[in-house]
């Protein structure tokens, strides 16, 4: 026996809240359902915008300040090189290779510069254990003790910038200086007693560079640490150039520590910073975090920084627009953006400033909004399937208590039924049949009741027409009549278990002629 076969020995009232009890849970299951379904779409929508969010706007605040930053590094290094240019243009007026004939300082004839080694001992002042002299510049070459006349003439001639050195000296400098290609001699200022008197300009970065600069542009060297205070410093430089021919470099030293400070003091989020690189690779600024790595390193050494040349070379290739991303030696992910520093006259960039945050610390407002909104979610989840249930009890409630009256009318009607069908074919089937019960849920069952009367009263008629039946003059029509008097009523009784049988109940019939009238 099936489910359903069981099903329907159930009475009615059992089987009226079952449905009910089953349709109620799969819509309160589909209400906890649809529920889940709409946070997680809403947690995924919110988590992976708000990460487009975030980072878009980290990605856009960083490019910003990478630019402000990178426009400030092009101001300080064209101010340096506008500088040199002023003070190359000062000493070819003073040599006299210009249209400028009227000589602008006087000298004696006894003024003809100082040496390194030979400083009045009244200009010397101690800095930092070094001598130097702010009075005037002084002069180096290692052909000192036999110059050339040509030599001389140059040294009292340029000893006039020894009248200016003083007044056009910035602090920012740690020297400004010439060197010229006669007797490889060397002009410089603050003056002080150089430990190698054979130093030559000529095979220095700051000079070779320059020379190679035919229309005299500037150049700035690779970044290098002052051997006395350990400062980075850049040489800025340019050739003068005399009849198509390099005379001579002028060039200033500038202390990038003002620089270094403006570049260290910003940090991004919490531990984010930024890192000022050569466009060789050689660090200026780094954080204090890769400070054990050294000074002198270039970012490219995969070794010390965990960055590769094929890394770097990916990081300045992108766009300044770009969000990109490093790892260091300690496995350490970056956000960065790489902003290039291209001051003005340069056709690519001579430095290259790294914005940086760490990806963890960039994500941690987006991993904390997930664990706060995974709080709410479970809340409300939680808060859902309390109200699924309380409402799921409740509409039980409910329908046992409606069930029970509905029930009780609807047992009523198939008490009166089940009264009919045991009767089945025997006479006076609707004898002592109450319809007064049915008729009390007339007003909670109106189709119901009406259909019931109707058809008890259908069965009555039948009964009627049936009893003043001449059934001795049966004629074969008359089994039409039959068949539908069998409609009316079951066309099976529960006198037998089984459907009803015709040998079974033809004796029966006895009853039914016996109590009718016959014709003779």
């Amino acid at each position: 026996m099936g489910f359903m076969d069981r099903f329907n020995k159930w009475t009615m009232r059992q089987q009226l809240q079952v449905a009910f009890v089953v349709t109620s849970f799969l819509l309160v299951g589909i209400l906890i359902l649809i529920t889940r379904l709409q946070l997680d779409w809403l947690k995924n929508q919110m988590i992976d915008r708000s990460d487009t969010v975030v980072i878009d706007s980290l990605r856009d605040q960083m490019r910003d300040l990478g630019r402000e930053k990178a426009a400030f590094i092009e101001r300080e290094l064209e101010n340096t090189m506008n500088y040199v240019k002023v003070l190359r243009d000062i000493d070819m007026i003073l040599l006299g290779f210009n249209s400028y004939t009227k000589a602008p300082i006087a000298l004696t004839a006894t003024e003809t510069g100082v040496w390194n080694y030979d400083i009045p001992a009244s200009q010397i002042v101690d800095v930092n254990g070094t001598s130097y002299t702010y009075a005037t510049g002084v002069f180096l070459s290692k052909y000192s003790d036999d110059m050339s006349t040509e030599g001389t003439a140059l040294m009292k001639a340029q000893h006039a910038m020894d009248k200016i050195f003083p007044h056009i000296w910035r602090t920012e400098y740690s020297g400004i200086y010439f060197g010229f290609e006669i007797e490889e001699l060397f002009h410089y200022y603050p003056g002080y007693k150089n430990s190698d008197q054979s130093y030559t300009p000529l095979v220095r970065e700051w000079y070779y560079k320059a020379a190679n600069k035919t229309d005299g542009s500037v150049i700035i060297t690779e970044p290098y640490t002052d051997a006395d205070s350990g400062v980075w410093m850049i040489t800025s430089s340019c050739a003068l150039i005399v009849n198509s021919s390099v005379y001579g470099v002028a060039g200033a030293d500038l202390s990038l520590a003002y620089l270094s400070t403006e570049i260290n003091n910003v940090v991004i989020l919490d531990s984010g910073f930024m890192m000022l690189v050569s466009s060789e690779g050689m660090i200026i600024c780094m954080p204090d975090s890769w400070s054990y790595l050294g000074t002198s390193i270039r970012i490219y050494d995969e070794t010390k920084t965990g960055i590769s040349l094929n890394t770097w070379n990916s990081l300045i290739s992108g766009s300044d627009d770009e969000l990109q991303t490093f790892y260091d030696i300690n496995g350490t992910e970056y956000y960065t953006i790489v902003t290039p520093v291209i001051p003005e006259g340069f056709t690519k960039a001579s430095h290259y400033l790294l914005t940086c945050a760490y990806r963890t610390e960039a994500r941690e407002p987006i991993s904390h909004m997930k664990d706060k909104y995974d709080t709410t979610y479970w809340t409300i989840f939680w808060i859902v399937i309390a109200i699924a249930i309380i409402t799921f009890l409740i509409i039980v409630v409910l329908i046992y208590f409606v069930t029970r009256k509905v029930s009780s009318q609807l047992k009523e009607i198939e008490r009166v039924f089940t009264k009919l069908t045991h009767r089945g074919l025997f006479p006076d089937i609707t004898k002592g049949i109450n319809l007064e019960k049915i008729e009390k849920a007339e007003s909670s069952m109106p189709g119901l009741v009406q259909a019931c009367i109707q058809k008890i009263d259908s069965i009555q008629k039948k009964e009627e027409s049936f009893y003043f039946f001449e059934w001795g003059s049966t004629r074969p029509s008359d089994e039409l009549i039959f068949e539908d008097w069998c409609s009316k009523i079951y066309p099976f009784n529960l006198y037998h278990d089984k459907d009803m049988s015709w040998r079974a109940t033809i004796p029966n019939l006895t009853k039914v002629v016996a109590n009718k009238p016959t014709n003779k």
